[in-house]
């Protein structure tokens, strides 16, 4: 048997714990197999993260027997076979703590709904629907049960620049407004891919079950919207899951909006779990990447809880000391704005905290809205006699309604007046299409000071007497 994936797999995510539970797993199993009088134990082929194999008891039952390293694991999945019974499911036939075990009946002939895909479309997005609300017709969920606010929780964790800040950004404003406007929940199995899903007879049940409190939209996110082989062809990828999307919710009646939120949520979760086990999130990343842009209501949402404000009526002053407070967490917001993690914006500040010291050397304005301050600007001149723009940050709860340009105005009116014929821009690489788009011209990149692997681009500005 090849068991590779599953000792990789193992030792990544439980360390020493993983070695030592493989080392043990050939007596396990054999105390397992004389426990439930097993015989002819045939491990299958696509082991992950569980030692699953087939097996006969008592010389005539056809059983699977599943072990994990990771008891908690185990016990969840052992409360959600519990709560199916059998509907949607297959059935858990006992239960052996202490080894972290189940067994399961078998499904027979057993093979995969992936099987048939993407061969056949739309018949397998129709036998997914029935698993799906056969899983949802269940009786109500007890509250052992995970609720999926848990998983969402993996946002909050992450901290690694494989994951661009405008995807965790975005991300956590979709987990606020999914959570906050879900209607219907039931317990989902929540890892409804289709390897996830077998026939038994003339049946397709599940196996696998996560068990998570959810709605409906959040369990079909788990379909395999792209096989792993269309990939290659990346022009057809958008639409193959705008149509593949569309067909799903339609077939479940559900929230086609809703759906595409939780497919982008969900493959930034998982990319922070393929992270933290030591794992490649890069499909993940592909697949958000490729969903981004489809993104519609949670956008207009966000926006419509913003402050207007009418850009005709800011108006500029220079920063003083007692403004000092409301500047830095004016930085810290807009910054953070962006999906940067707490101990990211804590070494941010450090250093680029605005100080006495630096208002007294360098020219720093504010813009103002109704005297409230809602933007910053500042310019310092370096040795060389380069103008930099230092600070250029504008309140989270206004972007978008034409500040920006307004501040952008009055920094190069601004610079003029500093006799600089041009400044440059040390841009975060998320507001770099802006000021793109304002006219600088990109010179190079320049290494982070607070993430090593990363570079983020430096921009130049010529100033010719036009600004609005």
């Amino acid at each position: 048997m090849n068991m590779k994936t599953l000792e990789t797999n193992a030792i990544n995510v439980w360390g020493e714990n993983g070695k030592s539970w493989l080392n043990q797993l050939p007596g396990i199993i054999k105390q397992l197999s004389d426990y439930w009088s097993l015989r002819g134990i045939q491990p299958i082929d696509n082991m992950s993260y569980n030692y699953v194999a087939k097996a006969v008891q008592n010389d005539q039952s056809p059983v699977v027997l599943k072990i994990s390293c990771d008891k908690q694991l185990i016990e969840n999945e052992s409360r959600a076979l519990k709560s199916f019974n059998g509907q949607g499911s297959v059935r858990m036939l006992d239960m052996h703590h202490e080894l972290n075990a189940l067994l399961l009946e078998q499904a027979i002939p057993g093979n995969l709904l992936k099987s048939d895909y993407p061969g056949n479309i739309k018949n397998t997005i129709k036998v997914y629907a029935g698993v799906v609300n056969a899983l949802a017709s269940c009786p109500e969920p007890s509250d052992e049960h995970t609720h999926v606010s848990k998983w969402c929780e993996a946002l909050d964790r992450i901290n690694d620049d494989q994951i661009r800040p405008h995807f965790i950004r975005k991300a956590k404003v979709l987990r606020d407004f999914l959570l906050s406007s879900a209607t219907t929940e039931y317990l989902c199995h929540a890892d409804l891919h289709l390897e996830n899903i077998i026939n038994h007879g003339n049946r397709r049940l599940s196996i696998d079950p996560k068990g998570i409190i959810g709605e409906m939209a959040f369990e079909a996110a788990a379909f395999d919207f792209i096989d792993q082989n269309e990939w290659s062809e990346p022009d057809t990828i958008q639409d193959k899951i705008i149509t593949r999307v569309s067909l799903l919710a339609n077939v479940l009646a559900i929230d086609q909006e809703r759906l595409f939120a939780w497919v982008f949520l969900r493959a930034i979760i998982s990319a922070q779990w393929f992270i933290e086990d030591n794992g490649d999130p890069a499909e993940m990343l592909n697949l958000a990447s490729v969903i981004d842009p489809l993104l519609t209501r949670p956008s207009v949402s966000e926006a419509a809880h913003k402050p207007e404000i009418k850009v005709d009526e800011l108006t500029f002053k220079n920063a003083l000391p007692n403004d000092l407070k409301i500047l830095n967490a004016l930085i810290r917001q807009s910054k953070a704005h962006w999906g940067y993690s707490k101990a990211f914006m804590d070494k941010f500040m450090l250093l680029f905290k605005i100080t006495e010291e630096y208002l007294a050397k360098n020219t720093v304005k504010v813009m103002l809205a109704k005297n409230k301050i809602v933007g910053i600007c500042g310019f310092k001149r370096h040795t060389n006699k380069v103008l930099e723009l230092d600070y250029f940050f504008i309140h989270p709860d206004y972007i978008g309604q034409g500040l920006g340009k307004k501040l952008w105005g009055f920094s190069c009116k601004l610079a003029e007046k500093l006799t600089a014929h041009s400044f440059i821009v040390w841009s975060d690489p998320e507001t770099e299409a802006f000021y793109i788009k304002m006219g600088c011209v990109k010179i190079g990149m320049k290494k982070s000071p607070l993430l090593p692997n990363r570079k983020t681009p430096v921009l130049e500005y010529r100033l010719n007497g036009d600004h609005a």
